[in-house]
């Protein structure tokens, strides 16, 4: 679905320019440009989870701050919260030890999980990432005042491509 609504986008307003629908003007031609480039992340988010299941995903683990890389992340999104009418609070201590990691992974997992939170999450809700120290471990969560998920979908949260709103 992700991938067919913007090659579908793509080819329909290609084909109206080709029929003279649509004049071949740098807008149009810029609104085609970002639509390719939607589909080349969709791809490369497909490569890279093929990576992963075979175990070749490559992970450039590095000393990083997570709370500031936490903060940050939420920093970018402080916006998308007002607009939606949804209170995002981020409770990281500063000053904790910094943890070996992928920066990058762990913003892409940071913003997938978001994005489910602002997705379910209604107008007047609450978004809380919270992060602490265990022992040796860190530990973040990302909790909403959105539905939730039912008891009877949590064993397949981690299957691919599994929805639990059966109409999607």
């Amino acid at each position: 679905h992700e991938l067919r609504t913007p090659l579908s986008v793509v080819q329909g307003n290609l084909q109206a320019i080709l029929d003279d629908v649509y004049p071949l003007e740098k807008s149009e031609i810029s609104r085609l440009y970002d639509e390719t480039r939607l589909i080349s992340r969709l791809v490369e988010d497909l490569r890279q989870l093929a990576l992963a299941e075979a175990g070749k995903l490559q992970l450039n683990m590095q000393p990083v701050d997570l709370g500031a890389l936490i903060r940050a992340t939420c920093d970018h999104l402080t916006a998308v919260a007002e607009a939606q009418g949804v209170t995002l609070t981020v409770d990281v201590p500063t000053g904790l030890t910094s943890v070996l990691a992928d920066s990058d992974r762990v913003v892409q997992v940071l913003h997938n999980l978001l994005a489910n939170a602002f997705r379910f999450t209604p107008e007047g809700g609450q978004i809380r990432i919270t992060m602490f120290e265990t022992g040796d471990d860190v530990q973040v969560t990302v909790a909403d005042t959105g539905k939730g998920i039912a008891t009877e979908d949590l064993e397949h949260i981690f299957d691919r491509f599994w929805k639990a709103d059966r109409a999607r």
